[in-house]
């Protein structure tokens, strides 16, 4: 299989849409659960030959025409498990076919809650190693947790937590005011320059850096607007476990880092 990268521009949209042959696909990912506009456009453009990757949209309202997976683990507190959505009952058919998964580990979720959080982080690379690279079928144990859960207080508290975010640090961003469905991902600070994530991580603020292998890919000198993204982005995290009060309390560790 040929791949082909496209470069996305400070919104995360596509510089130079590519022309598509019979055969081809084009894989978009709705970054940060603020582009399903974006992707509706798309998908008026490329029909079937879209895919979506709603690994940062769990949420991502369910279409047939549109063929897309998403991911539990980056929401939720479970070790492994996605969805596939879309495809019909081919896809439906197949996946009765797969075998089951029971080889799975919580310890490094106990761990991040009992506040070790190099162990659970070494823990989590274990989990990481024993995860299948081919299809199989959900754990139990995950679907039962996650059919357990209130979804809707979820969407609702990440959404608060984004929008305290946006109020205290839209001046900051490069991408000014935004507005963001229920659920959504994180929210991303778009910066003129790079920050130095290990000042933050000194004043207990863990915000991630995504997309690193971008700027360590052959041609990587091709793609400057998506390297300069990796380099420029904090995703902060607004996880249903956070409140306002935490949004505030990061806000404030960001907002004095940047003044000095």
């Amino acid at each position: 299989m040929d791949i082909v990268f496209y470069d996305i521009d400070h919104s995360f949209e596509i510089i130079d849409r590519p022309s598509l042959q019979s055969g081809e696909y084009i894989l978009y990912v709705n970054y940060f659960s603020l582009k399903r506009d974006y992707v509706s456009r798309l998908q008026l453009d490329y029909g079937e030959q879209l895919i979506v990757d709603n690994t940062q949209d769990f949420y991502f309202p369910i279409d047939k025409k549109v063929l897309s997976f998403n991911s539990a683990r980056k929401f939720f507190g479970v070790p492994e498990g996605a969805f596939l959505l879309g495809g019909g009952e081919l896809f439906n058919e197949a996946y009765e076919e797969l075998p089951g998964f029971g080889d799975v580990s919580f310890e490094h979720l106990f761990e991040r809650e009992r506040g070790d959080l190099n162990k659970a982080y070494t823990l989590f690379r274990e989990n990481e190693v024993r995860l299948p690279l081919l299809p199989m079928k959900g754990n139990n144990f995950t679907l039962n947790i996650l059919s357990s859960l209130d979804h809707d207080l979820i969407k609702k508290q990440r959404k608060k937590n984004f929008e305290k975010l946006n109020q205290n640090l839209k001046s900051k961003n490069c991408l000014g005011s935004l507005t963001a469905p229920e659920g959504v991902f994180m929210y991303p600070l778009i910066l003129n320059e790079p920050v130095d994530l290990s000042l933050l991580h000194r004043k207990g603020a863990f915000v991630p850096c995504f997309w690193r292998d971008v700027t360590q890919r052959e041609g990587a000198e091709f793609f400057k607007s998506s390297c300069k993204l990796v380099d420029c982005t904090l995703p902060i995290p607004v996880d249903q476990r956070y409140s306002e009060v935490e949004m505030d309390q990061i806000s404030a560790i960001i907002s004095g880092l940047l003044s000095l």
